[in-house]
């Protein structure tokens, strides 16, 4: 093999090299695009984004809005940050919506009221004394996993001391452990459905804690900042436009008042089947 048949060789297969890569590339983002216009769909239909992301187009039946605006969001924000400061962003805002995810799992089985979208039957020993204890204990099983997963990868800058730094590390795992053994000994409500979380709470109390040690072993400072950002505007569009409008607030409130109607048409048939009501109706 002479040098230049090695040197056509090489630039051929460089150049196929290229062509793969620009071909992986767009069908990654196309990839991209698509679940996220459908998630933006979803969202814009059930009234927690704008409601026009939840129009379809007639003729080709595409989230048309959806995925011009998604489109369009992808080519004018890689345009003002790093891609690289984009990448970690989105990593921690997936792990972040893992740990929700795990929460509301949990939350659910001890709802003492029945969700007209969640998948579960409420007993009559799940009680409203229930429902508040175990967000009291979910919320001590947040904190203390915080605390034992930050302290044990930034301990060693406060208190420098290595054994002692895992020492303490354990105390707050087992403090949360305790909260959690005492959470799994109230009533759970029976799940309508062919599956369901296993070994709820302890599945997805696990599942907080590895995301977490996760996200604060792995992920730099700046990005816990742009992500706190990103989160408070979140919540902020959440509770003031998303809450109200959602399809999930429409139903329970409906589901209320049906309640609060048919409450009161019992109140009346009592009354009126009262024998002082009837004599005084007769006279």
């Amino acid at each position: 093999m002479t040098t230049h048949t090695y040197i056509y060789i090489t630039h051929i297969y460089i150049s196929t090299n290229s062509v793969g890569s620009i071909a992986a590339l767009f069908s990654t983002a196309l990839c991209i695009l698509q679940a996220a216009s459908r998630l933006a769909f979803c969202m814009g239909r059930d009234g927690i984004l704008f409601r026009f992301l939840g129009v379809i187009q007639p003729k080709s039946r595409v989230p048309y809005n959806a995925v011009m605006g998604c489109g369009f969001l992808g080519c004018i924000v890689p345009l003002f940050f790093d891609s690289t400061y984009l990448i970690r962003l989105s990593e921690m805002g997936y792990l972040l919506n893992c740990v929700l995810v795990n929460l509301a799992v949990i939350l659910l089985r001890y709802r003492a009221e029945a969700c007209p979208q969640a998948r579960t039957v409420t007993t009559a020993t799940v009680t409203k004394e229930t429902e508040v204890k175990s967000i009291l204990h979910v919320i001590a099983i947040s904190l203390w996993v915080v605390l034992c997963t930050s302290w044990f990868r930034y301990g060693l800058t406060i208190y420098n001391k290595p054994y002692s730094n895992y020492y303490i590390s354990c105390i707050f795992l087992f403090i949360a452990l305790c909260h959690c053994f005492a959470l799994s000994r109230l009533p759970q409500n029976e799940v309508n459905s062919e599956y369901a979380t296993p070994m709820v709470p302890w599945l997805p109390v696990g599942s907080i804690f590895v995301i977490m040690l996760i996200v604060f072993t792995e992920t730099p400072p700046f990005v816990w900042m742009a992500e706190g950002v990103v989160l408070g505007v979140s919540l902020f569009v959440y509770s003031s436009y998303s809450f109200w409008n959602s399809r999930t607030h429409r139903l329970q409130r409906q589901h209320d008042e049906e309640r609060r109607y048919s409450e009161e048409e019992k109140e009346v048939l009592a009354i009126s089947a009262l024998p002082t009501y009837n004599t005084m109706r007769t006279t």
